[in-house]
């Protein structure tokens, strides 16, 4: 009976280069036995130079490895075991399960933007910052409120924010849900419109500077994320003024304008809010 079956097999890669702490492994991964063989790719994290591994191999059950398709009965199973040679130790890092312009949905959960259409599931926010766990971070929303800052048409210090008058300074504000709760403590909807037209009883609010400038650095992601399922996108060819939550002074606030300058407007401007949320 001539039986020949593409055998997949799981590479069990264990390595770690001299002189790195840590280096990146494709593992696991599935190929085919064929007359092609089969490659290794390792990428050092911590500045170590390039790794060429050499591999010792073992398959079990032990059956030689040659330069043509190898035919296995159905049923049968094979594990081929790929060791790196003058290695040290052993870390393996796996991939990051979430990426920049992930849509998390109103379940938790986490859909690559071409998985989302055959989900079954609505979309809640585009992620567009993860912290070192690589599991969490920032998501922005969907759609954009339009609204003052403050509608003191003079000037008002808000208690709990402090005033922050250069721009290197106000890029290293992350901390916008801190920003809005006292937003939202220190006067009510109609003092304070921006911070009370987000749903922050729900956990969004509206970001720092510092995030709102790492979302604009992400705008061709995010966009594309957002076509998907059908959010408002940041049109590049629009003129718009987005708020962000860090006071510059008792009189203005820091904003992002159309095209990625960071500025400083009055609060009683009308302009767009697009809320965030930690996830």
């Amino acid at each position: 009976m001539n039986i020949r079956h593409l055998l997949w097999m799981l590479l069990l890669c264990w390595a770690e280069t001299l002189g790195a702490t840590m280096c990146r492994v494709d593992d696991p991964y599935t190929v085919p036995i064929s007359s092609q063989g089969f490659t290794s790719h390792v990428y050092p994290d911590s500045g170590a130079d390039t790794l060429v591994p050499g591999l010792t191999s073992a398959i079990v059950p032990e059956v030689d490895i040659v330069a043509a398709d190898s035919a296995v009965c159905l049923g049968d199973s094979m594990t081929l075991t790929a060791i790196i040679t003058n290695a040290e130790e052993v870390s393996i890092i796996q991939p990051l399960p979430v990426a920049v312009g992930d849509i998390l949905c109103t379940d938790s959960s986490i859909v690559k933007p071409i998985d989302f259409s055959g989900s079954g599931k609505t979309a809640e926010g585009i992620v567009f910052y993860l912290d070192s766990t690589g599991a969490h971070g920032w998501v922005a929303g969907l759609q954009d409120v339009i609204a003052e800052w403050c509608s003191e048409a003079d000037t008002f210090d808000v208690p709990g924010l402090p005033n922050i008058e250069t721009l290197t300074l106000a890029c290293m504000d992350m901390d916008g849900y801190a920003n809005t709760q006292a937003l939202r403590s220190a006067g009510d909807t109609n003092m304070f419109p921006a911070a009370w037209a987000v749903d922050f009883e729900n956990g969004w609010y509206v970001p720092a500077l510092g995030q709102i400038s790492l979302l604009f650095a992400y705008l061709p992601v995010i966009n594309a994320s957002l076509q998907v399922v059908g959010g408002s996108i940041f049109d590049m060819n629009d003129l718009w003024f987005y708020w962000s939550s860090t006071e510059y002074s008792a009189t203005g606030v820091w904003n992002l304008v159309y095209g990625g300058q960071l500025r400083v407007d009055y609060k009683y401007a009308v302009e767009q809010v697009r809320a965030v949320k930690n996830f």
